[in-house]
């Protein structure tokens, strides 16, 4: 299933550039390797896909990716007008989309990638931090 998901992330971010000006699909497989859960690895190549391409929940359960993979992808995409709350909430209740986010957002405050880190990016690594530490209940409130 991680060689599916790798065709799929590859094809949804094609053309797609990272803050860094690379290619985006370096982020899901950096995102992949720092994840230990096989089945995370799998939900981290997926991570942004329905957010941020034409795939949707559907076509994963189509292209045989099991539900609970699915699930977790769900849960780690943010919808339009999302609560941040609910948002991490929810993710906090399923380890495998937890152990995703976390290292999603683990590598987002990475800003050794980027030459010229921005205010705007400069300022998104606290809170990324204060989301981690929500999810690992370092803090009760975001």
């Amino acid at each position: 299933m991680y060689e599916v998901a790798l065709e799929i992330a590859t094809e949804a971010h094609k053309g797609q550039k990272d803050d860094a000006g690379k290619d985006y699909i370096n982020h899901p497989l950096k995102v992949a390797s720092l994840c230990k859960n096989k089945k995370a690895k799998i939900v981290a190549l997926l991570h942004d896909t329905i957010e941020d391409t034409f795939v949707t929940k559907e076509y994963l359960l189509e292209k045989k990716i099991s539900s609970d993979i699915v699930e977790a992808v769900v849960l780690v995409t943010k919808e339009k007008g999302y609560d941040p709350v609910e948002y991490f909430t929810r993710i906090k209740n399923n380890p495998i989309a937890k152990e995703v986010k976390l290292a999603d957002l683990t590598h987002n405050s990475d800003l050794s990638r980027i030459d010229n880190p921005n205010e705007h990016q400069i300022n998104r690594v606290a809170k990324y931090k204060k989301q981690m530490a929500f999810l690992k209940d370092e803090i009760k409130t975001l």
